[in-house]
């Protein structure tokens, strides 16, 4: 223990201390304070009345611990030294027994108490209060005595059963003794109960219990009268035990008793009776297996539930029993049951259910709530559903609340239903009102109309009105039109529809509208009408637009008229300019024909002189291979030369078909075509480990030979152009794309609704995007000759292929970072 060494004064008090120190004596609570520094226990007069102290008023701290119970004295310095603890709250509350300093007798004492510590966490003063419990003490013994289950029998017991003190002063009573003496349980709960017993009996009954005191007997069993409040004797017989505690001392006594008016005149009553008691106990056992019947009953009715369905019990919520519904509704198992469900389940700490749990158990009041949304963590991810749940008081077998029985109905689908119902209203109506249309309703049964508000200002009304009085605002030409107009879409066995326009009049301002109004009638099971609901829409301008544009068609008609006769002229003219240009395409036809021709020819012609210079070329290098001059040197480049012409030419003569081979309205699969051109690159691709990835691709209408084209120039450049230090990595994908979604840059040579996206990206060197203009030109190239190889046409090819296929081609790159080439192509 630890302290301050600043002197202990528990008498400096104040007037307001002394005023509160009346009221706790008026109490029967006593005061105290531990010096804690010296060791003594300073008390006030109560205290040492409970102790049975003398008048001293410091008492030393270890004399204070040897009055207590041996069994109790560790237990109480345990709970003081932690109070002192700095770890500790400083709050001291606890139950103990004593022994009285002037006569001996056990009592129970409840303290309490507060340490106080200063700023360096040392306890400087510990006081508190102490009173008398022993009275509660032997009422919580016999309580516990009687038990839960022996509670239910005692309330409902047939026979008056009383649970007194030694001296006769009533701690329990029930109803049945309430009523065999005619005084309510409050009324006997201040009283003793040999106060009843009549005087010429009393002797006797406190023979008897001074020889039960004493041992001499095991319990009392007699007969004697009593007298009720009304003053009327009623014979009782009695029986009376003793209560022990653990330390075998008597806590108190248990008498029962029995109304035996009827029995005292022969011994065939009092056999009776004896027989009516042994049944009491029989009664027990019967109700107690009936009980343990109903809690089966009732585990059986929770697990067979076919809605989720809990029992929570006490203060925290604590979670008894749930069924596979109820866990699954959760995500969670059975390692749940028998945690407080706050704990188990902590994302429901944000919800409203702890309160409303505690608001049943407090009033009995059964809560319920309809589409509750509550946040879940199911399989680890969080879940928001919407429920039904009804908590209901669950009551002991006294009738004490002790918990709460909740039904749940999850009904996440019917309320997203019911939103997207809403939602769809909020939508129409938002239509409506935005296309300046009124909404009207016809009750059959009432002859009712419900105008909305847009219909109201039109008719110059407000609210419903019945069928009757609406009619004066039809024009008089309209009106029999429109009843029978009515009575047609309410006719049994017709088809409900009603469509009309006729002219109505303000009621205020008088002003006139012409209306179209569109409806249908709802017919019940058996083909009644119940309503008839619609729209109307002013349509006042229409009409007069309409007969204006009547004028209008009249006057463009004579003006037609005169155009036809132009147009006819011009019509022969371009049957002529019509042949003239047919015979322009025969004309080019040819011409591309002949140079198809001249560039088969060509190539043919100069590929031969090539292949001259090349094989005379191998000679003079085999000739030459010993020599040390420079004859080698001008050999290899003759020969790259040439190599590089025959490239030109053969790059040139693929750019000629291309662009005149035009037959695409073949289907192609995109997906075959980049299969055969890796094959075709395989070697190349092993050579630099290229790691190439391909996406879905679709099939699509087109030249099998120029799609292969296009993706044999833009794998080859993809290949071509990499970083020297880094594996080539190519991603080949595709995907639809509307034609409102392209960028504005491309340039489509055919505009149908879809195209398809076809991305070619690499890792490579890439290239500068101001450049973009010139990469798809002929003989255009970025690099030089000794860093990378190529004629500047293969970007040139792609460009006619996409086009001949009436797409387009564009890329984008920076330097260093790769190139992406983007392809849209026609999805039909």
């Amino acid at each position: 223990m630890t302290g301050d060494p600043t002197p202990f004064t528990p008498d400096d008090t104040t007037a307001e201390n002394k005023r509160l120190a009346f009221a706790l004596q008026a109490a029967g609570v006593g005061t105290w304070d531990l010096d804690i520094t010296n060791q003594q226990v300073w008390w006030d007069d109560c205290c040492k009345r409970l102790y049975g102290f003398d008048q001293a008023d410091v008492v030393p701290y270890q004399q204070v611990l040897h009055y207590m119970h041996p069994d109790d004295q560790v237990r109480v310095n345990t709970a003081i030294q932690w109070a002192l603890n700095s770890e500790s709250d400083g709050q001291y509350d606890i139950h103990f027994r004593i022994h009285r300093v002037d006569n001996g007798l056990l009592r129970w004492l409840h303290c309490q108490g507060k340490a106080y510590f200063n700023a360096d966490r040392m306890a400087y003063r510990f006081s508190g209060i102490a009173q008398d419990a022993t009275q509660q003490k032997l009422a919580e013994s016999a309580r516990q005595l009687v038990g839960q289950r022996f509670q239910a029998a005692f309330e409902k017991a047939a026979l008056g059963i009383v649970i007194a003190t030694p001296d006769g002063q009533i701690l329990l009573v029930n109803e049945a003794y309430s009523q065999l003496t005619g005084y309510s349980v409050e009324e006997l709960y201040r009283q003793n109960y040999k106060q009843f017993t009549h005087p010429d009996d009393l002797p006797a009954n406190e023979r008897l219990i001074d020889q039960l005191g004493r041992g001499e007997i095991p319990f009392v069993d007699f007969e004697k009268r009593y007298i009720r409040k009304d003053g009327s004797i009623c014979w009782v017989r009695v029986n009376i035990s003793q209560l022990v505690n653990q330390e075998h001392q008597i806590d108190g006594l248990i008498a029962i008793f029995q109304d035996i008016n009827a029995e005292v005149a022969t011994r065939q009553q009092a056999v009776r009776s004896e027989q009516q008691l042994r049944a009491m106990i029989n009664e027990q056992e019967v109700v107690q297996q009936q009980l343990t019947e109903s809690e089966t009953r009732f585990r059986s009715l929770v697990e067979e539930s076919p809605v989720a369905m809990l029992v929570c019990i006490g203060p925290d919520m604590l979670l008894t029993q749930a069924n596979e519904k109820m866990l699954a509704l959760f995500g969670r198992d059975q390692t749940i049951i028998g945690r407080p469900i706050m704990e188990a389940i902590p994302e429901l700490l944000a919800t409203p259910l702890l309160g409303q749990y505690r608001h049943v158990v407090a009033t009995g009041e059964t809560h319920t709530e309809l589409g509750a949304q509550i946040l879940l963590m199911k399989e680890g991810q969080p879940y928001i559903g919407y429920y039904d749940y009804i908590y209901k008081a669950l009551r002991d077998r006294s009738g004490a609340i002790e918990g709460v029985i909740c039904t749940a109905v999850e009904v996440t689908e019917q309320v997203m239903a019911h939103q997207r119902i809403e939602e769809s209203e909020a939508t129409l109506l938002n239509a409506i009102e935005l296309a300046e249309l009124g909404t009207w309703k016809i009750n059959v049964a009432t002859g009712e109309i419900i105008y909305s508000e847009q219909l109201q200002t039109w008719l110059g009304v407000t609210g419903a009105v019945l069928g009757g009085q609406a009619s004066p605002r039809v024009h008089p030409k309209d009106r029999q039109r429109i009843s029978l107009a009515i009575e047609k879409a309410l006719e049994k066995g017709g088809t409900g529809r009603y469509d009309e326009t006729y002219i109505i009049t303000n009621a205020v301002t008088g002003q006139e509208r012409v209306i179209h109004a569109n409806g249908q009638t709802l017919f019940d099971a058996g083909g009644n009408p119940l309503f008839l609901a619609g729209t109307a829409q002013d349509v006042t301008l229409q009409l007069e637009l309409q007969l204006a544009l009547e004028q209008q068609v009249q006057q463009r008609t004579e003006e037609l008229t005169a155009s036809n006769n132009e147009l006819e002229a011009a019509n022969q003219e371009y049957a002529e300019l019509t042949t003239k240009l047919q015979e322009s395409n025969g004309l080019l036809r040819r011409s591309n024909e002949n140079l198809q021709q001249f560039a088969y020819v060509a190539s043919h012609d100069l590929q031969e002189p090539l292949r001259k210079i090349q094989q005379f070329g191998d000679l003079l290098k085999t000739r030459y291979a010993d020599s040390t001059g420079d004859e080698g040197v001008y050999l290899d480049r003759m020969q790259s030369a040439a190599s590089r012409m025959s490239t030109l030419i053969k790059d040139l003569l693929n750019f000629s078909r291309i662009s005149t081979q035009r037959d695409t309205s073949a289907p192609v699969s995109l997906q075959t075509i980049v299969e055969n051109v890796l094959t075709t690159l395989e070697f190349t691709i092993r050579e630099t480990g290229a790691r190439i990835q391909v996406g879905a691709l679709p099939t699509l209408s087109g030249d099998a030979s120029q799609l292969g084209q296009l993706f044999q120039n833009l794998l080859s450049n993809a290949l071509k152009f990499r970083r020297a230090d880094t594996v080539p990595i190519i991603l080949i994908q595709a995907h639809r794309v509307d034609a409102g979604d392209l960028p504005a840059s491309v340039q489509l040579s055919r505009v149908v609704p879809q195209y398809y996206h076809i991305q070619v990206a690499d890792n490579g060197v890439g290239f500068d995007e101001k450049y973009l203009d010139r990469i798809f030109q002929v003989f255009q190239r970025l690099h030089g000759k000794s860093e990378f190889i190529g004629t500047g046409i293969g970007l040139a090819i792609c460009e006619k292929v996409v086009t001949n296929h009436g797409g387009a081609i564009t890329a984008s790159s920076q330097p260093g970072q790769g190139a992406t080439f983007d392809v849209y192509l026609p999805t039909d």
